[in-house]
């Protein structure tokens, strides 16, 4: 008889958002115009990054949203007792959100969060996936890096299509993770992202 015996790892969470949210959120978005809104900087900010801008309504349903995702999360992967360095319970803080506006040959280079959680959102996706992998199999893809238990780096890929208008992942904010460049559409691609922290008073 043989037996696989498989070492934990963490992962990540995808769901999506309710529909009125999602509404909404996007509703704010479109609303925002390029060079009357002040740009959000961050580490990232850069030549052939996307601009960022704060999400600023809906704040407290998305929270709420959060919360309970956070709670599905820790149901499935017992992540909180990693990163167990405080000698009491202390409550999460929702920081502000952004909003990713990728424009074509725009990409985010691999890069890890503050905070405890970080999430994604995807808000519209402008173009045909099967076209985007065509120009290369990276083309267009959302990328996690990671290494596995012999030290060796390796990779997780989400391909992002239209049908993707509306769903989160939710992933510990030190995960490694980068978005590659889109190529088949002059449209513009938009994302939320966000980190959780702990509040400390």
């Amino acid at each position: 008889m043989l037996n696989n015996i498989y070492f934990n790892n963490l992962g990540y969470i995808e769901s999506r958002l309710p529909d009125d949210l999602f509404l909404k959120i996007k509703k704010e978005i479109f609303k925002i115009k390029e060079g009357s809104t002040k740009e959000y900087t961050t580490g990232l900010t850069g030549n052939g990054v996307p601009k960022h801008y704060s999400l600023n309504k809906n704040l407290n349903e998305l929270n709420e949203f959060l919360q309970n995702l956070i709670i599905e999360f820790d149901k499935e992967y017992d992540y909180l007792k990693h990163i167990s360095i405080l000698d009491k319970s202390v409550p999460f803080h929702f920081k502000k959100p952004w909003i990713n506006f990728q424009k074509k040959f725009e990409f985010l280079p691999h890069h890890i969060h503050d905070g405890v959680f970080s999430y994604n959102i995807w808000i519209q996706i402008p173009y045909d996936i099967n076209k985007e992998i065509s120009n290369g199999k990276h083309a267009s893809l959302f990328e996690f890096i990671y290494t596995n238990i012999l030290g060796q780096t390796r990779n997780h890929l989400i391909k992002i299509d239209k049908s993707c208008e509306g769903k989160i992942i939710l992933f510990p904010s030190s995960l490694m993770h980068g978005v590659y460049p889109f190529y088949t559409s002059d449209e513009i691609r938009i994302s939320v992202a966000g980190n959780v922290h702990l509040k400390s008073s």
